[in-house]
């Protein structure tokens, strides 16, 4: 993918800079004992010039034509590079889920 960094982007971003905009997709969910049902998910990555980026994920089942059916999961948080290369992961859901991941940035590599 290519894409150029745009001149106002916080230094601090450069490295998770590919994330920003909006991700969707379609799949399938099958539980133990619940219908196998169609789902897409909408991921949103953005930055208002601070030194880390806010992350939004909605998912919904949808029907055979794609068309949203009822929400299943949403959750926000914060993606925060930090000047050693890692990465601080802050997210919660209205369910009072709250998690903190963290990682190391690698060139060319996964976080």
């Amino acid at each position: 993918m290519t894409f150029e960094l745009p001149s106002d982007l916080n230094p601090a971003l450069v490295g998770l800079a590919w994330l920003r905009g909006r991700w969707e997709g379609t799949g399938y969910r099958e539980w133990p004992g619940e219908e196998k049902i169609q789902f897409a998910q909408q991921v949103d990555f953005a930055e208002n010039g601070g030194d880390y980026l806010h992350y939004l994920s909605q998912t919904f089942e949808v029907d055979a034509d794609g068309a949203p059916v009822r929400p299943l999961a949403m959750e926000t948080g914060f993606w925060r590079p930090l000047a050693d290369g890692t990465v601080d992961v802050m997210m919660c859901s209205p369910e009072g889920f709250a998690e903190i991941w963290y990682g190391k940035l690698t060139p060319g590599g996964s976080t």
